[in-house]
């Protein structure tokens, strides 16, 4: 294999069929930074409106530090991983503080900010400011992979390394950038996870896996286990003088922390005594703390289904109308339409109650 040659005719091939994404019409590395750091996880189609609003409400490095959490928060809800947007917040924040809001152009010192690992910082720093660092992505191991017919499981830590190392040999010193840029350009549209089309690739006549037939089995990922499954129910209490809808606020860690959703419970480990049943019963007691004088009328929805990284919930749904003496105390509050498009809800909690006002129960 001649690297350059190989480099060269990747880097022709992407300036041909390179896509036109708004991050790549900027040299800032904070809007560079805020793209990288949307798009671990994310598809580039989802990322793209969520980028777009998220520049125009934060449009430099200081806005964003001067932000509160729960505003960046609702921004990001429907994204998921919400712990990225706390870390590229609190981030912000260092950066203003200790950089004068300037991203630092120093790798190292980069690499240190809350929630920057070494893709990002490769990504923002061979990007934004031309330096000749790798930005090894999902996609780049694949490539690797195929093109040197690694064998080798590429979810282990050795085996990125070694593929970094491989990446750093073929990196042109003034342009690692739009190398980098190009090879997970050639991941994602030719050398796809399954089907890849090789036929259009560019740099075929150097993949060992295509030589020898190999890009079916080759990346080698040692399977992942099964996500658990949990049945919970969330409730939608709806009150019945001005519609608004009981919400609440989760907890400052775990799972979703300081998201707002429906109240739901475990059905699989029952709290003594329930709150409310799939039935539509709900404990007085329950009622009562949340300021509910009476209950009108409720029904049930279909099961909704909602995936995370290791674990699914199964939530049943119920809905009843309420008539209410007083405010919800913290962490509750009852919100109207408006109030729930500011607050950084669940995207599940979002799609339920999406549902039960297109079903007119509101």
């Amino acid at each position: 294999m001649h690297d350059g040659d190989m480099t060269t005719a990747l880097m022709e091939w992407y300036a041909r069929a390179r896509r036109d994404l708004p991050w790549r019409r900027t040299h800032d590395p904070y809007a560079i930074w805020v793209s990288e750091t949307m798009l671990q996880q994310t598809r580039v189609d989802t990322a793209i409106p969520y980028f777009l609003r998220f520049m125009e409400r934060f449009p430099h490095i200081r806005s964003l530090a001067h932000a509160h959490e729960d505003d960046v928060l609702a921004l990001w809800a429907g994204l998921g991983y919400y712990a990225r947007a706390r870390a590229l917040h609190r981030a912000a924040q260092y950066v203003s503080a200790q950089h004068q809001g300037v991203v630092p152009a120093d790798y190292a010192q980069f690499a240190a900010l809350p929630g920057v690992g070494a893709y990002t910082a490769g990504a923002v720093m061979s990007i934004a400011y031309g330096l000749p660092y790798a930005a090894i992505d999902a996609n780049v191991l694949r490539v690797c992979a195929r093109i040197h017919a690694i064998e080798d499981d590429i979810t282990r830590t050795k085996t990125k390394q070694y593929i970094a190392q491989l990446q750093r040999a073929l990196l042109p010193p003034h342009d690692a950038g739009t190398f980098n840029q190009a090879m997970m350009e050639l991941g994602a549209l030719i050398c796809t996870a399954r089907s890849p089309q090789c036929g259009a690739c560019p740099v075929r006549s150097y993949c060992r896996a295509h030589a020898h037939g190999r890009t079916g089995d080759i990346p080698y990922k040692k399977a992942k286990k099964n996500p658990r499954s949990e049945r919970r129910c969330a409730i939608v209490c709806i009150r019945e003088d001005d519609g608004r809808i009981l919400m609440r606020q989760r907890g400052a860690s775990g799972l979703l922390s300081r998201m707002w959703e429906l109240p739901h419970v475990s059905l699989e480990h029952e709290e003594e005594p329930m709150p409310w049943s799939i039935d539509g019963a709900i404990n007085p007691q329950w009622q009562e703390h949340v300021g509910i004088a009476r209950l009108t009328h409720g029904t049930a929805l279909a099961m909704f289904v909602h995936r995370f990284t290791h674990r699914i919930w199964q939530m049943d749904v119920v809905v009843r109308h309420a008539v209410v003496h007083r405010d919800a105390p913290s962490p509750y509050a009852w919100v109207d339409e408006q109030q729930r498009a500011s607050l950084a809800v669940a995207a599940l909690f979002d799609r339920i109650v999406a549902s039960v006002r297109a079903d007119h129960r509101v």
